[in-house]
């Protein structure tokens, strides 16, 4: 099986909704039957980047990540929001050439480093990243949600919050002026430029609230 990394397209949409459905049974959590998977994804796409492992049939796994602004040093870092290998793809590499496709874009962004979570329990995925030269760390992972988050964001009073162009603006561009597979710099750098000309911006990357990466 030849697995290769692309960014994702709109084509994509449904095979990775059923990949997110199944994700989601793996972790027991609950969609709302309301929501249109492969519609969500198509939005969702424009606030964050993802790209998707695939051989010749079908779709394999995907990783969705997002660059954020600033670590230690006022540098640009890349965190890795989400990491999943569907059932039929495991223990065959797949993983480990989601987060090199990863690597490279976060590299293609400027980024200095990637940042990510998964549990102490999680001893494949440990295995896995440690193998790539990844470092753990001491930091704590809060979450806030439910009432919690309601009662924070109305302390807030009235704040406008205007949109920021995401990298899935930008990517949308290298996808009309690149007929390229991987993902590069000249790709990137393209795509940003033209982005920025014609909006009037330099294209910003969205931020994601931490996750745990799923199995590999």
């Amino acid at each position: 099986m030849v697995v290769r990394i692309r960014r994702f397209d709109e084509k994509d949409a449904q095979a990775l909704a059923d990949l997110m459905i199944e994700m989601a049974g793996f972790y027991g959590a609950t969609i709302s039957s309301d929501l249109v998977v492969a519609e969500d994804v198509l939005r969702r796409a424009r606030q964050v980047d993802i790209i998707v492992a695939h051989d010749d049939v079908r779709l394999l796994g995907f990783a969705t990540f997002t660059s954020l602004y600033p670590v230690a040093g006022l540098l640009t870092f890349t965190y890795v929001q989400q990491v999943y290998v569907g059932h039929a793809a495991r223990r065959r590499g797949v993983a480990q050439k989601l987060m090199a496709g990863i690597a490279q874009a976060a590299k293609a962004a400027g980024s200095t480093r990637i940042e990510w979570s998964t549990s102490r329990e999680n001893v494949a995925a440990r295995s896995l990243y440690g193998g790539l030269g990844a470092n753990g760390s001491d930091k704590v992972y809060y979450v806030l949600e439910g009432s919690a988050l309601d009662q924070l964001a109305a302390r807030g009073g009235s704040f406008r919050h205007n949109r920021r162009y995401s990298s899935g603006d930008i990517l949308g561009w290298i996808g009309k002026t690149s007929q390229h597979t991987e993902i590069g710099n000249r790709d990137f750098l393209v795509a940003q430029s033209r982005f920025a000309s014609d909006r009037g911006v330099r294209g910003r990357l969205s931020g994601l609230a931490p996750h745990d990466p799923a199995n590999c």
